[in-house]
């Protein structure tokens, strides 16, 4: 028997690749305390691998890839339809250490910011050596800087606009996603007020590629948890967790081993919700979420909500594997890592610890750390949980790899 179900507590980021060699999970940024519990944490997200690694209960290799930015690339990642690339980019000020070329480079490890203290008559713009088909922009800012925003198209010389967000009581949403009907142009400017940084800013010239960004950047998100009065939290957002939603309406059913039950809910202002958890509750509790055309729906095991405190008992303390001490260490690791290891070179690092306060440097802000380790015999079969605590940003696992 394999490793029937994995699970990662406070998860930010979540990959799952079954490769035969073993799995592959992402959790979080640089390292603190990290410990291997077998059925006893309560994770929010459960992970179940279709196939059986090998040797599973052989020593494991797991290799963590750290990032500082919680939206790292390891490489450009140019959108079908987005032509921004292709443009040349001038805008009315850019703060130093941000570059105007950041914003088009197809990377969101990168970003432009307006430079410091402009608030008022920011503009970006793009230009064509020919015209184009305009039909969508997405703004994928880095916070909630930006108040207003107006995206305009040149016509024989005139700034026209063709689509706006924000207002002056209501700021434009962290990723401001935009279409109108298509237009035929050569440049195009985006008016600013309130300031403004940009990961990236896409520019569309396919209706059909627009769409699919929208459903995208769009998607709704449901994150939940237990409390101590015996309910169910949850948030309710869009826009990578950017953008609340708010007056949605939740459904959330669920049984117990007497009867089945149902609660429902409306989100609030800060896309929060929460219902009774009946006590008892067993096996899927299933969220449905719908406000106008966005959906969403959501299962969660019942066994990973915690909804009161418990006295950990020694059986539990002995039914844990701690994963602190020393860990190999490697900063910026090459763009094709782990398939490509070349030039890494590998040091000894303390677990938990920031890197920097270890007296490491990553100029990349990208590092790896590497550690093996040999499973109990008696979690054979088990269902085992990697535990971060204090992690945060972003960070991509791999186990048996």
């Amino acid at each position: 028997m394999g490793l029937p179900s994995l699970s990662v507590c406070r998860p930010s980021v979540l990959k799952w690749n079954d490769s035969g060699l073993g799995s592959r999970i992402g959790i979080l940024q640089s390292l603190p305390a990290l410990e291997l519990r077998a059925n006893l944490g309560r994770g929010r997200t459960t992970i179940r691998s279709e196939r059986q690694p090998i040797a599973p209960f052989l020593p494991y290799i797991l290799l963590l890839l750290a990032a500082l930015s919680a939206t790292t690339a390891l490489a450009a990642d140019l959108k079908p339809g987005n032509i921004a690339p292709s443009a040349k980019v001038s805008a009315s000020s850019t703060r130093p250490g941000y570059p105007l070329a950041a914003v088009n480079d197809g990377r969101m490890d990168t970003q432009w910011s307006t430079d410091a203290g402009k608030t008022t008559g920011q503009w970006l713009q793009f230009d064509w050596d020919s015209p184009q088909t305009v039909c969508g922009v997405a703004m994928l800012a880095t916070g909630p800087w930006t108040q207003t925003l107006d995206v305009q198209v040149d016509r024989e010389g005139q700034w026209v606009s063709v689509a706006k967000a924000g207002s002056p009581e209501e700021p434009a949403p962290v990723h401001a996603i935009l279409t109108f009907a298509p237009v035929r142009t050569k440049s195009v400017r985006i008016a600013l007020e309130g300031g403004a940084a940009y990961w990236e800013v896409e520019i569309y010239n396919d209706a059909a590629k627009m769409a699919d960004a929208v459903a995208e950047y769009t998607k709704i998100s449901v994150t939940m948890a237990g409390d101590l009065r015996g309910h169910l939290m949850g948030n309710v957002s869009q826009s990578l967790g950017e953008q609340a939603v708010r007056d949605a309406e939740v459904t959330v059913t669920g049984k117990t081993p007497t009867r089945p039950w149902k609660e429902s809910a409306k989100t609030g202002r800060l896309g929060d919700f929460e219902v009774p958890l009946p006590f008892a509750t067993i096996g899927p509790i299933e969220v449905n979420v719908a406000k106008d055309e966005l959906v969403a729906e959501q299962t969660i095991d019942s066994r990973d909500v915690s909804t009161q405190l418990t006295p950990e008992s020694k059986e539990a303390r002995k039914d844990k594997l701690s994963l602190c001490g020393k860990w190999d260490f490697a900063a910026d690791p090459p763009a094709g890592f782990p398939t490509v290891t070349t030039g890494m070179k590998w040091t000894s690092i303390n677990v938990p610890a920031h890197w920097e306060m270890e007296g490491q440097a990553a100029e990349s802000g990208r590092a790896v750390y590497r550690r093996e380790f040999t499973a109990p015999e008696a979690w054979r079969g088990k269902r085992i949980k990697l535990r971060a605590d204090a992690v945060y940003s972003h960070a991509q696992v791999w186990v048996n790899s």
